[in-house]
């Protein structure tokens, strides 16, 4: 039997944890519901300013999943995501409440819903080789073993450059021919869809506000921190949007306004992404800003039979 969720998707900084939040408080009378992230960011431990994470009150107010679950530097598949959301959305369903997955990561969510046929090996000894090279070395040899991966990985992105060739160096196959021939499965979860929909413009601007307020709560501050813990600025956790830059900007490689103005830029990169991936799914029912609760709240009732 497919279980039904309901699932929150729109790009980063478009109010989606307030949301969630309001939904599920307005279905308390109804049995309740659960919040599951879906954010490939909020999974890291001590990564907290950059990743936007819903506050200490907001999670008392409503049980959250999927938040500072690993180490900054642990690798976190969608292939894991998908387990462990899993695991977390069966057990919420089987409390008799509704599991709500909010996030921006569009591929946790796809894994999460169809699960995948193929989960690829890993081999650490490869990897710390691998990790020893710079990123030209990195991407010639992408290049050469897998064209169409080298296409879609930018050269700069070593996490994934050094999965795709480890992949390759254990299963003698390119990962894109893997992921074509594996792909996903049969759906398992019934998703209720309620995408954000805002504005270029008012996006652009929460944006700009959302960095320019990392940067007052302290997020160089909190980057130096996890660097003390033992952590190297190559970690995992800190590879993503806003922090990246900053790693650059601790080592001296870019001023202050510029590691700024860089993530501005890069975020808003990632919200056209965001809405391009979003736009392509189907059943999704898009609401404007500013977001009418009751409506979203009326159209998951009546999708759920609630």
């Amino acid at each position: 039997m497919t279980k039904n969720i309901v699932v929150i998707v729109g790009p980063t900084a478009s109010g989606k944890t307030e949301v969630a939040i309001s939904v599920a408080e307005g279905l308390s009378g109804l049995g309740g519901a659960e919040i599951v992230s879906a954010d490939s960011v909020a999974v890291y431990r001590h990564i907290d300013i950059g990743a936007a994470k819903p506050t200490q009150e907001e999670r008392a107010k409503i049980p959250h999943h999927l938040i500072d679950v690993v180490s900054p530097d642990e690798e976190f598949s969608a292939s894991r995501y998908s387990e462990t959301a899993s695991r977390v959305i069966d057990d919420v369903i089987g409390r008799g409440k509704v599991p709500i997955v909010v996030g921006g990561t569009g591929l946790y969510i796809k894994a999460l819903i169809y699960g995948l046929f193929f989960v690829a090996p890993h081999d650490k000894t490869i990897r710390e080789t691998l990790r020893d090279h710079d990123n030209e070395v990195l991407f010639i040899e992408l290049r050469e073993i897998d064209p169409e991966s080298a296409s879609r990985i930018n050269p700069n992105d070593r996490t994934r450059m050094i999965r795709a060739i480890e992949i390759y160096r254990m299963t003698g196959l390119p990962m894109s021919a893997l992921i074509r021939g594996h792909g996903f499965k049969a759906k398992r979860y019934e998703p209720t869809y309620i995408g954000l929909l805002m504005k270029r413009k008012d996006l652009a601007e929460r944006i700009e506000k959302r960095v320019d307020d990392m940067f007052s709560r302290g997020i160089v501050g909190e980057v130096e921190s996890i660097r003390k813990m033992g952590y190297p600025l190559t970690a995992r956790g800190l590879s993503g949007i806003g922090y990246k830059e900053i790693a650059i900007l601790l080592e001296g490689k870019i001023p202050l306004p510029e590691a700024m103005s860089l993530i501005k830029k890069n975020t808003k990169s990632l919200a056209k992404r965001q809405m391009t991936w979003f736009n392509k799914v189907e059943g999704v029912r898009w609401f404007p800003y500013p977001y009418d609760i009751p409506q979203i709240l009326d159209e998951i009732k009546k999708s759920l039979k609630l």
